[in-house]
């Protein structure tokens, strides 16, 4: 097989290096350079992206952090409210009692008093009703100064004995 170089065979390739030269030079390198400068934008979005996500789980972090401060900060205040409210109703009901105790104590000290005054008071009508009684008995013999008097002594001595 024997090939035979022509000047045809010169032209065409010399044709097809400058068709390639000129497509390089006006396509393929403007086009080549749109996609590098894509790729470069497609990248930065990449990184900002991955950035902003990076943020927004350190930001998510210091959040979590913060609501769990606060909550623990929350439930300090509810135990020292709760602890308060305790003691000052440990407080309230001490002053409760120690009022009621001594109005109980006022009370039986009125109790007391009244008992004696009601005594004395059925003491100082029983002496005459028992002189008036006697002397109706006995058609009036009895109704002397001296016999009251005498009444009135038994009813005092017979008073310290214990009454119901």
């Amino acid at each position: 097989m024997i090939i035979h170089i022509d000047l045809t065979f010169i032209v065409e390739l010399l044709l097809f290096g400058g068709f390639f030269f000129l497509l390089n030079r006006v396509f393929y390198g403007p086009f080549l350079a749109v996609s590098r400068q894509r790729a470069t934008q497609i990248d930065a979005g990449v990184r900002a992206a991955e950035e902003s996500q990076r943020r927004a789980e350190e930001t998510a972090r210091l959040v979590q952090l913060q609501l769990d401060g606060a909550r623990a900060e929350a439930q300090g205040i509810i135990a020292a409210a709760n602890k308060t409210a305790a003691t000052h109703r440990q407080t309230l009901l001490e002053e409760a009692k120690a009022e009621t105790d001594v109005v109980l104590e006022k009370a039986r000290g009125e109790i007391r008093a009244e008992r004696v005054a009601a005594v004395e008071q059925v003491r100082a009508e029983v002496a005459p009703l028992a002189v008036l009684i006697a002397a109706r008995v006995t058609d009036g013999a009895l109704d002397t100064q001296d016999n009251h008097q005498k009444a009135e002594r038994i009813v005092a001595a017979q008073g310290g004995e214990q009454i119901s």
